[in-house]
């Protein structure tokens, strides 16, 4: 068995076969089921330093329901081909301006394994695209009105990176700093390297993992006002509340400044809202940066909004025979790059509803 995966992991590396060939070949070779040969191969991936796989997800539950049924799971093969495939060579984004390599600035931000991964399923499964423009100065003097306290002056020879509603990007800074943006989101930079500052604006939901600068603050412009920091992670979303700037720090310590209001400090697992007022509350961080790593989390939601989030991603429409049905509340999570089917029959499953999907629309009614 040994020289056999010496062999397959040789033509995978040779670029004549990819993971899903190699879990193929290797499957059909061991003979045995799903698990064991996992977990063969993962003993020997791990002796010739390859990564593992992500976890499974975790199951989705109703709010009112104990226990309920488990969601159906891509089989572990399925979700091991990415790892399978990565393992075998640097990551590369196609279409996107990101490249892991030597010589990035001091100061850079190490990605985990978990958000390589959801870069390379999130390239494979063609989301990672977007649309990056130069603007002229009417359109920089009008996106800077859009903010609380962003200056025309320091978006100079500016940049807008933009998703659709169906994509996301990643991208790296001239400071090496790395930003994700989630779908239907814009953000600018100005092509300032030698700038005394960091200053990007945002409208949309994107994760920061900004490189560490002493010298130079980095500041997120939005409509209701700023967040500031020296290198840490966090998520800020102008889309979950209308009217209002989400902030949730993962980790570091950051401010935010509502565009009428003091400045205010907020600690890792704190989630600041900058609207009318400013309120600070502890939250359960993953529910709300679940996306960076490419799931989609929610606790206690009801199954209008899990299918409101679901409908943008996968651009399609959503209707319910009666609006009811969109009332039973869901905690749980699943992959963002798994098909529309197989999310669809797990949250049916859940629910005990009927999902009918035809030409890019769900019709959600009892069985």
């Amino acid at each position: 068995m040994e020289e056999k995966f010496r062999e397959l992991k040789e033509l995978m590396l040779l670029g004549e076969i990819d993971g899903d060939e190699l879990v193929r070949r290797y499957r059909e070779f061991a003979g045995i089921d799903d698990e064991q040969a996992l977990a063969a191969l993962l003993k020997r991936l791990k002796e010739t330093g390859a990564d593992a796989p992500a976890p499974a997800p975790k199951d989705i539950r109703r709010a009112e329901d104990a226990p309920v049924p488990k969601v159906v799971r891509p089989s572990v093969w399925r979700r091991y081909r990415y790892a399978a495939a990565a393992a075998a060579a640097v990551l590369l984004i196609a279409g996107g301006i990101l490249l892991l390599r030597p010589g990035r600035p001091a100061g850079s931000p190490s990605l985990p394994e978990d958000v390589q991964l959801a870069m390379a399923q999130s390239s494979k499964t063609g989301k990672q695209e977007a649309a990056v423009t130069g603007l002229t100065a009417d359109a920089v003097a009008e996106a800077v009105r859009s903010t609380a306290s962003a200056r025309p002056e320091d978006f100079a020879a500016a940049r807008q990176v933009t998703t659709e509603q169906t994509k996301e990007y990643w991208l790296t800074l001239d400071d090496g700093s790395v930003v994700h943006l989630n779908n239907d989101t814009y953000l600018i930079y100005p092509e300032k390297p030698e700038s005394k500052t960091r200053e990007v604006i945002l409208d949309g939901e994107a994760y920061f993992m900004v490189a560490k600068d002493a010298a130079r603050q980095f500041i997120v412009h939005t409509k209701q006002g700023d967040v500031k920091v020296y290198g840490t992670e966090f998520n800020v979303s102008t889309r979950e509340t209308e009217g209002a700037t989400e902030v949730v720090l993962v980790e570091g310590s950051v401010s935010v400044t509502p565009a009428s209001g003091e400045e205010r400090h907020i600690e890792p697992g704190q989630k600041a809202t900058l609207g009318e007022t400013l309120t600070v509350e502890t939250v359960d961080v993953e529910q709300y940066v679940a996306w960076n790593t490419g799931k989609f989390a929610f606790q206690d939601w009801p199954l209008s909004r899990v299918m409101t989030v679901i409908a943008k991603w996968y651009g399609c429409k959503v209707a319910f025979a009666d609006e009811s049905l969109g009332a039973p509340r869901l905690s749980g999570n699943f992959d963002r790059y798994e098909d529309l089917s197989t999310t669809i029959e797990s949250l049916a499953m859940v629910t005990g509803l009927q999902f009918d999907l035809s030409e890019g629309s769900i019709f959600i009614h009892k069985q």
